[in-house]
């Protein structure tokens, strides 16, 4: 009549017909009655072409920005390099795990950290850049663009 169950963590009863009393898993700890979320991101393999896509994508924009002729070609010329380069970034900092439920949120602000203290401290010593003013909003832009397309692509599906 004496009978273990285990249908949630741990429960032992005397008597079949009487409640049961959950049993601490150690003594003098109390049982667990919430779920354990799940903390870490590991993005799916479709997810990964797809954001490895989106990098290239603004890769292929930086290399073809200085072949564009056209209406707003001297915006194109100096500011779609900006805009492309923060967008492939944002699609790079999605891939790191930040074990949040933000993590599109996280991941805008870590690339546009990324991107903005680059375009400020004159590319880090490694490259030289041109400071504009301009290039921060549109840096901006950039992140703001993949974050966009991210979260419309989420609610999707």
């Amino acid at each position: 009549m004496y009978k273990l169950r285990v249908p949630n963590y741990h429960s032992l009863t005397l008597n079949p017909h009487l409640p049961t009393l959950p049993v601490p898993a150690f003594p003098g700890t109390r049982p667990c009655t919430r779920r354990l979320k799940h903390t870490t991101h590991y993005a799916p393999m479709s997810m990964k072409i797809r954001n490895i896509s989106f990098v290239l994508a603004g890769v292929a924009i930086l290399v073809l920005k200085s072949h564009y002729s056209g209406p707003g070609e001297i915006f194109v010329h100096c500011y779609a390099g900006n805009i492309a380069v923060s967008f492939a970034v944002y699609f790079i900092v999605l891939q790191l795990p930040f074990g949040s439920h933000h993590q599109r949120l996280w991941s805008a602000g870590s690339a546009l950290a990324a991107v903005e203290l680059f375009e400020v401290l004159d590319g880090f010593g490694i490259m030289s850049n041109v400071f504009d003013p301009w290039d921060l909003p549109a840096n901006a832009a950039g992140v703001a663009a993949g974050f966009a397309l991210d979260t419309i692509l989420a609610l999707r599906q």
